[in-house]
């Protein structure tokens, strides 16, 4: 599975809907969550001060204020090495996702309201990039659970015990009674999600995924 193949690039950007499911691997499926109902305000500074065991997982957003983080990304296929910026900002109606080239050309923006998936994007990037996916592994990695596996098929997003300070496995289904695969692996360095250094792999494609919070 190739999420994208980035370059330095200009150039005029096209505008199209894209499809909102996407195939994580031969058996799972899974449809893009609306954005989360259940939300509360992210922790203030004096609440960050707590232990890690005192903090609970955080993954909502307060419906009445917006959350806006700019990451660097590295994206690892093979042996190639893509790096971008990218901006996320979630709203209670939309969220937009900004991908920038290092030296600040604008790759691509994501917009999703919850229904519809848009893309704005340099011709450039091709047909490669599939805009769905990367919508796809962000909700992975930042959406509850909870909403997460109400939208998969044959799949299921779970936390176990890992050394790291708090991981994400996305199994398949076990309903069949037969042992579960690792399909994607996603390590955070933070129980507060939004910022959290994050490690995502996916072992069967030799893809990887570094997100460090600027």
């Amino acid at each position: 599975m190739m999420l994208a193949c980035l370059g330095f690039i200009s150039g005029c950007s096209q505008l199209l809907i894209r499809q909102t499911c996407v195939a994580l691997s031969p058996s799972i499926n899974y449809c893009l969550a609306p954005l989360p109902l259940e939300q509360r305000p992210l922790p203030s500074n004096k609440e960050k001060t707590k232990s890690l065991k005192e903090q609970p997982i955080k993954s909502d957003l307060d419906p009445n204020t917006s959350l806006s983080t700019t990451n660097k990304i590295l994206l690892t296929i093979g042996q190639e090495q893509h790096e971008l910026l990218t901006q996320i900002e979630v709203q209670a109606n939309k969220i937009t996702l900004v991908g920038l080239a290092p030296l600040g050309q604008a790759l691509f923006t994501l917009v999703y309201d919850g229904e519809q998936l848009i893309s704005e994007q340099s011709p450039f990037l091709g047909e490669q990039f599939k805009p769905e996916y990367l919508m796809a592994i962000m909700q992975l990695i930042y959406w509850p659970k909870k909403l997460i596996n109400s939208h998969l098929s044959s799949g299921v997003l779970v936390s176990k015990p890992c050394n790291k300070v708090h991981c994400r496995y996305l199994l398949t289904d076990a309903a069949s009674g037969t042992e579960t695969d690792e399909i994607i692996v996603i390590h955070y360095s933070d129980l507060e999600l939004w910022q959290a250094h994050i490690d995502l792999s996916i072992p069967a494609g030799n893809f990887k995924l570094n997100i460090t919070p600027l």
